[in-house]
């Protein structure tokens, strides 16, 4: 039960500092000394022991000591305590880790440039593929006090999941193709075009190797350009010799009566585009145009229309793009096709698109959101792009989770997961703090921080050493810490102002999690304190309406409550002075049990929890836990979270 040691510790640690200041204050002027055994019980390094040169049978104040790590362990800096009346300080606290054992990466060696006999912290360790895998990010561990810690995971893939190469037979022209001629890895992009003018290419321009090792369309084919006789309304006939109908091959053909071929022609000519002209016979009048299928005429409609005559018209995938034709030499000029190339609106999951229904044309922007929790893969704006034939969003639109990120733990930090460093929207993270530092105020060692829905932590997880600002009270004429010590356990000589004095037994002040103490640097007189405070969920016997400088009360908490600071109120010129709290235990019911699922795994029901007990659940016979929270859960002020079986 790691939390109730965790516990008894700092209640045991908060009662001593109370004890040493109430002895001060008994003791007023006989000399000071270290026969309260301040210094007996030796500071809890973890994989470390006390240097053999500083081992002795009874420590005085002003006695330093260093630990060293375990064997097999190492650390960035000795952990350095001095004994004080206080008890132990610490002046440099480093942190014992092991670093020896590597990670295990399957089908991966570690990289030369990162292979040593020993491991500091900060080395980094990097893993090559065995021949026949691949990865495709650069495997990293990082040595930290907890040991590896991954940075950029990645994994040993087999190589034999290839795309074969596409036949470069055929006229097929191939960009993108490696240069090993060998087979092609996931997600390589190749783009196909013809060797000549004369032909033209069959299926799509760009193809993707998919995952799985084949092409995510056929592979394309090349063909000669030829032309098909025309049946066009004005021609009387239409005749190829021989049937050749290559590019530059020339047929014969007449107009119908009233129709001309156009200046200078005498024959069809087979091109890339057809046969030309485009226009093979020229009249006085154009017929009907004839348009695509979504073209809407919005101008009066005719059979025939003479020369200069003009037609407007809508596309009906654009209803706002209005195009005008008009009637030249019995043809007409200015027809813009319908059929435009354009993007669909996509399917992106835990997203949508925010655009109304409208059509995307090349270079359009998409406007698209992310659901609650989710974020855009690339920030940039994705446009609707042409790539060969193919028409594509880029980037693709796509939403990722948003998740809070922790680095490695910085000096006088602690993390429970010390594993991870990726967490979800409503993940939790332990955050302890060293002797000497805090979070979230002076007097907090430890919270709970939380990932929100934004990918922020509500509190930021990093501890601050404990440092105590100058006093300014208006009774001293002088404040002085000796080298600008700061720092938790440093002590400060000072002065009081005519007519006051300092406490008795005091001789400096001491920084202290709640700053400069005491409280009261100087003092005027005895001044009583009334009655004690009221403090939620503690109680006290109350014997006197009236206490005197220096006299204190004890405080009790209810069964099973944790607490924290204390136990003691002590009156100080007027004023009652302490920090305690009656932390809540947590409760559960049998009821709570059952609904779900779960039973205590080492003990009989018990209906409270200390607070900061870890206590182990197991799941009913027959049911299984559904996986959303560990077996293995915290008591914190009244409330844990209880796992499900299923």
């Amino acid at each position: 039960m790691l939390g109730t040691k965790t516990n008894v510790k700092a209640k045991m640690t908060s009662l001593q500092t109370v004890c040493d200041q109430y002895v001060e204050a008994l003791l007023d002027n006989v000399p000071r000394s270290l026969s309260l055994n301040a210094c007996s019980e030796l500071p809890d390094v973890p994989l470390a022991r006390i240097s053999e040169v500083d081992k002795k049978a009874e420590f005085q104040e002003g006695d330093v000591i260093h630990f060293n790590c375990e064997e097999g362990y190492t650390s960035d800096q000795t952990s350095t305590f001095v004994c004080t009346s206080d008890g132990w300080i610490s002046t440099r606290r480093g942190t014992c880790f092991s670093c020896s054992e590597l990670p295990d990466v399957p089908h991966a060696f570690v990289s030369e440039d990162t292979r040593k006999d020993v491991y500091q912290q900060g080395d980094m360790l990097r893993f090559t593929c065995e021949p026949g895998f691949r990865s495709d990010l650069t495997i990293t561990y990082v040595c930290g006090s907890e040991g590896w810690v991954s940075i950029r995971k990645g994994s040993c893939d087999s190589t034999t999941i290839r795309c074969e190469q596409p036949p470069s037979h055929g006229g097929l022209r191939i960009k993108g193709l490696p240069r090993n001629s060998g087979p092609i890895p996931p997600d390589h992009v190749l783009t196909f075009s013809c060797d000549s003018p004369d032909k033209v290419l069959i299926g799509s321009s760009v193809l993707i190797c998919g995952r799985e090792g084949h092409w995510n369309n056929p592979i394309p084919t090349c063909t000669e350009v030829t032309c098909n006789d025309r049946r066009d309304r004005y021609l009387y006939f239409f005749y190829a010799p021989w049937g050749r109908r290559q590019v530059g091959n020339l047929a014969n053909y007449k107009c119908i009566e009233g129709y001309n071929k156009p200046a200078g022609v005498t024959h069809a000519t087979c091109t890339k585009d057809g046969w030309m002209p485009e226009l093979l016979c020229e009249g006085t009048k154009c017929l009907t145009p004839d348009l695509d299928g979504n073209a809407q005429v919005t101008s009066e409609e005719k059979t025939s229309y003479n020369i200069g005559d003009r037609v407007t018209y809508t596309c009906k995938n654009d209803n706002i793009r209005s195009v005008t034709i008009t009637c030249e030499r019995g043809s007409w000029t200015g027809i813009q096709s319908c059929n435009v190339a354009s993007c669909a609106i996509p399917q992106i999951d835990h997203g949508r698109v925010t655009d109304g229904p409208k059509v995307y044309r090349e270079d359009d922007i998409l406007n698209y959101v992310c659901d609650s929790k989710y974020k855009p893969v690339d920030e940039r704006p994705t446009r609707c792009l042409k790539v060969g034939t193919e028409v594509v969003w880029s980037p693709i639109p796509q939403c990722t989770q948003l998740t809070c990120k922790v680095d490695l733990p910085p000096v006088g930090t602690t993390y429970d997961q010390n594993r991870k460093n990726v967490f979800l929207p409503g993940d939790r993270l332990t955050v302890t703090c060293d002797r000497d530092h805090w979070i979230l105020d002076a007097t907090n060692t430890r919270t709970i921080v939380t990932c929100n829905d934004d990918g922020r932590w509500d509190v930021r997880p990093v501890c601050q050493e404990v440092t105590c600002e100058d006093r300014r009270d208006g009774y001293l004429t002088s404040f002085y810490t000796s080298r600008g010590g700061r720092k938790l356990g440093d002590r400060a000589t000072y002065g009081c102002a005519q007519g006051y004095k300092k406490p008795s037994g005091i001789t400096h002040a001491i920084c202290t999690r709640e700053g400069w103490m005491p409280e009261e640097l100087c003092e005027a007189g005895e001044l009583v304190c009334p009655a004690p405070p009221t403090i939620e969920d503690a109680d006290f016997i109350k014997s006197k309406t009236e206490y005197r400088n220096g006299e204190n009360v004890q405080y009790f908490c209810p069964r099973f409550y944790v607490m924290e600071g204390g136990p003691y109120q002590t009156c100080r010129n007027g004023k009652w002075t302490g920090h305690l709290r009656c932390i809540k235990p947590c409760s559960v019911s049998r009821e709570d049990l059952g609904l779900h699922g779960i039973l205590f795994a080492r003990d009989s029901y018990k209906p409270f929890i200390d607070h900061g007990n870890y206590v182990t659940f197991r799941c009913q016979g027959g049911k299984l836990p559904d996986g959303l929270l560990e077996m293995h859960q915290q008591c914190v002020e009244g409330v844990i979270d209880l796992p499900t079986c299923v």
